[in-house]
Formats: structure tokens, C-alpha cells, sequence
């Protein structure tokens, strides 16, 4: 195989393609660089990439530089981090991927790109909610397994930085929002609330089975310890009367069985004094208290959400 994708070439490549784990088993690094610009330029057509391409190379004294492409070298030995996808053809597995963000990307947009790997969606123009549920990319566990065995790679302790704040398994763009605004520390422009889970299963009793009609529910926002649950209410939520009418036994099923219940909307997130309210609630029903120390603690709060709205406005 020739032709590599590293970086952000191949952060894109697997946002568009979705190959989950299963259908992506990495192998060893020790494939050569052998192509012309013309190999790159197909390549690049074919899964809708745009100059420059971002490639591994075994050498480093074959580094190139040219407006089209960009070389990186990687001293990963026998690691396996290196997806074969056909015949002349490989791509950074997500993990490697996410460790050589690291070396470009500031901290807040280390950790949206892996909150996006570690997803479970992906954008489909023909879905009536305009996403279609995917297999993540990576996790969090095998993230952290790759880049410990790479410590020695530059890019390795920013990114164990970032994959602390990363949560699995956000269903959308939103999810990830929130979550971020949520729980990242006050230095970075977040509320500091403990972690949650993203779309957890949670057991039903025997009496909210025959309820629902099902074993378990995925509410959007999970704090366990506190039994507190979030559910997120798009523009889209209550389109008949049928899914209103679910949502409110849903959320009566979940009351039944001791959760505490709040609700995030989009005024939450497109408001900053509603942002704050909402995080206060919360933090009051997990026995919390919000205090950033931070003078300028709105504008890091402010350049958090544009960061987080211009990648997830790039729609991969």
C-alpha cells in the first residue's frame, strides 16, 4: 500500500466513511510512499478531500512539501494504528488520527474531535432528522491504550489531556454542545459540571417494561450517581400528538423509578443567560455549586461555543 491519509486528511476521510472498528482492524506501520501527484489528486476525488493531503511516509528523509500534499512521519514500530482500506490505499486509524490533531489543534478543539470519534452519528441529507445512527469510530479506552503505547510521540500528552474530557457515544451535534458547555472545566470556558454519560441504556422495571413495551430506555443525559437525567428537546421534538403523548409516559416511567428529570432546549443553547440558568439547576440537583474563579470566564465561555459551532458546522 502506498498512499496513507494522516491528520486532518484523515479525520475527514472516516467522518465521511463512518467505517466503525469492526470493519476497520488496524496493522503495522511499514508501508512506503511511492505515488505522484496524480495518485493523491484520484484519491482525493474519490472520498471528496481537498488540498492540501495530509500522508504518512516510512522515511523521514523522504519528507515532501508541495501545495497539494504534506508528509508526516511516525515512529510507531510494530504498533498497530494503520487501517488498509484497498489495495494502495490506508488510512491513520481513528486513534493515530486523533494523536496527530493533537500536534495542530488548540485543546478545545482536540477534545470536539474526540467527542465527534467517539460519536454515534453522522450527517445523511436523507434522513427526515438529517443524521442516521453510526457505530463510533474509537473510544475513549482505545484512544488512551494507543496513545500509551505512542508516549514517545510528539502530540501524545495533549491528547491524554483532551481524551479526559471526551465523552462517548453523543447522538448529534447538540449533544456534544451541551455536553462540552456543561462539564469542561471553567478554564475552558465550561460549567465544571461533574461528567455524565452520553445515551446510556438504562434497565426498566418489570412494570415500565409493560408500560413502554420495552426493556430499557437511552435518556440523551445521564448523571448516574445523582440519578439525574437529561433529555435534549430539538425544533423537531412533539411533531404529533402520538410522540407527545410517548415522551410524557416516558417521562413518567422515569419518575416512577426515582429519577430526577430536567430538560435542555435549544434557547438553552442559543442564550447565554439561559445557558447559565440551566446549568445552575442542574448543579443544584447534584448538590454543586457553579464559582468560576476566572475574571474573563464569558469571553472563554464565548470562544468555546464558536468553536464548537464551527466544527460542527462543517457538517462531517
Amino acid at each position: 500500500m502506498d498512499i496513507i491519509l494522516a491528520g486532518e486528511s484523515a479525520y475527514r476521510y472516516w467522518m465521511k466513511s463512518r467505517r466503525g472498528p469492526s470493519a476497520a482492524i488496524p496493522v503495522p506501520y511499514k508501508y512506503s510512499l511511492s505515488v505522484t501527484r496524480e495518485d493523491i489528486a484520484a484519491i482525493a476525488f474519490d472520498h471528496g478531500l481537498t488540498a492540501p493531503i495530509d500522508l504518512l511516509i516510512t522515511q523521514e528523509s523522504n519528507r515532501r512539501y508541495d501545495d497539494g500534499f504534506t508528509c508526516h512521519f511516525e515512529r510507531t514500530g510494530r504498533v498497530s494504528c494503520i487501517v488498509p482500506i484497498h489495495e494502495g490505499f490506508a488510512v491513520a486509524s481513528p486513534e493515530l488520527c486523533f494523536l496527530q490533531l493533537a500536534r495542530s489543534a488548540n485543546l478545545q478543539e482536540l477534545i470536539f474531535y474526540g467527542f465527534r470519534l467517539c460519536s454515534s452519528y453522522r450527517f445523511n441529507e436523507f434522513s427526515p432528522t438529517g443524521m442516521e445512527t453510526v457505530e463510533p469510530l474509537m473510544t475513549v479506552s482505545s484512544a488512551r491504550t494507543l496513545l500509551t503505547r505512542l508516549s514517545h510521540c510528539h502530540g501524545s500528552k495533549a491528547a491524554l489531556t483532551a481524551l479526559g474530557f471526551v465523552i462517548e457515544n453523543a447522538a448529534s451535534p447538540k449533544e456534544i454542545e451541551a455536553a462540552m458547555r456543561l462539564c469542561l472545566p471553567y478554564h475552558l470556558g465550561g460549567y465544571k459540571l461533574p461528567k455524565l454519560e452520553l445515551n446510556p441504556e438504562i434497565p426498566l422495571s418489570k412494570a415500565a417494561q409493560r408500560a413502554l413495551g420495552r426493556p430499557s430506555l437511552k435518556p440523551d443525559f445521564f448523571w448516574r450517581e445523582a440519578k439525574l437525567l437529561a433529555e435534549y428537546q430539538s425544533d423537531l421534538t412533539h411533531l404529533n400528538p402520538d410522540q407527545y403523548n410517548y415522551d410524557l409516559k416516558r417521562m413518567n416511567v422515569f419518575a416512577s423509578m426515582g429519577y430526577k428529570q430536567i430538560y435542555i432546549g435549544s434557547n438553552h443553547l442559543s442564550d447565554y443567560s439561559a445557558m447559565d440558568q440551566l446549568a445552575n439547576d442542574i448543579a443544584k440537583l447534584l448538590g454543586k455549586r457553579i464559582r468560576p474563579s476566572q475574571t474573563d470566564f464569558f469571553s472563554r465561555q464565548a470562544q468555546l461555543v464558536r468553536t464548537i459551532r464551527r466544527l460542527n458546522d462543517e457538517r462531517i
